[in-house]
C-alpha cells in the first residue's frame, strides 16, 4: 500500500468515528448532517494547509489539528463549547488508540523488567514521530525510575494559530493523558508546561510507580 493510501485510508477511518460519536450524540439524521459537513470542512482545511507539511510524516501529523477545527466548526456555538467539543474529541481518540493501547498494556504485563521495556518502546515512538523538525524532542534524563523529554516546538500548535484556533491547542495536548493512562499501573505521568499555554517547550516527564 503507498503512503497515499494509507493517508486515505486514515481520514476514513477518522471519518466513520467521528460519524459514530456525531450520531450517538445527536441523533441519526442530525448526526449524518453533521458528518457530512465535518467531512466537508475537514477535507478543504487538508487541502488548504498542505503547504505546511510537505512530506509524509507531516501530513500525518496535520491531521490532528486539522481534525479538531473541523470539527469544532461543525458543531459551532449552538452545540457546545470548549469542553463539550474537548469530551468529543478525546472519546474518538479514545477509540482509536485502544488497540494500540491495549497491545502497549499487554506488552507491560509480560515484560521481565516494565521500566525498560516502557522506557525502550517510548523511544521507539519518539524516533518515529517527533525526533524531527516539526517537533524537535530532546531527552532530558533517562535514569532507574526517571524518563523525562521535552518537546521544543509543536507543529500542532502552529496550525491552529495559522488557522486562527490557538484557543483549540490544549485539546491535543490531552491526547497525551490517555496514553499515559494505559500505563498507569506501573508509570505516573508529569506535565507542567506545554507550547500551547504560552510555554516555550512541553515538558515530558514518567515516573516508575
Amino acid at each position: 500500500m503507498t503512503q497515499e493510501e494509507l493517508f486515505e485510508q486514515l481520514l476514513q477511518y477518522l471519518c466513520m468515528l467521528t460519524e459514530n460519536r456525531l450520531v450517538e450524540s445527536y441523533g441519526e439524521e442530525l448526526g449524518k448532517d453533521l458528518s457530512n459537513t465535518f467531512q466537508i470542512k475537514f477535507r478543504e482545511l487538508l487541502a488548504a494547509n498542505e503547504e505546511l507539511t510537505p512530506d509524509a510524516l507531516g501530513k500525518r501529523h496535520a491531521v490532528n489539528p486539522l481534525f479538531v477545527i473541523a470539527l469544532n466548526d461543525t458543531l459551532g456555538d449552538e452545540r457546545g463549547d470548549f469542553h463539550v467539543l474537548r469530551e468529543h474529541v478525546l472519546e474518538i481518540y479514545k477509540v482509536m488508540l485502544e488497540p494500540i493501547l491495549v497491545k502497549q498494556t499487554e506488552h507491560l504485563e509480560v515484560a521481565d523488567d516494565v521500566w525498560s521495556a516502557f522506557v525502550e518502546s517510548t523511544r521507539r515512538g519518539n524516533k518515529a514521530n517527533y525526533e524531527n523538525d516539526y517537533f524537535q524532542l530532546q531527552e532530558i534524563e533517562s535514569s532507574g525510575d526517571t524518563f523525562r523529554f521535552d518537546i521544543n516546538r509543536c507543529i500542532y500548535f502552529e496550525i491552529f494559530q495559522k488557522n486562527e484556533h490557538p484557543e483549540l491547542g490544549p485539546i491535543l495536548c490531552d491526547y497525551d493523558y490517555l496514553i499515559a493512562g494505559a500505563v498507569d499501573k506501573w508509570i505516573r505521568f508529569d506535565r507542567s508546561k506545554t507550547i500551547a499555554n504560552g510555554d516555550s517547550r512541553c515538558d515530558f516527564g514518567f515516573f516508575l510507580k
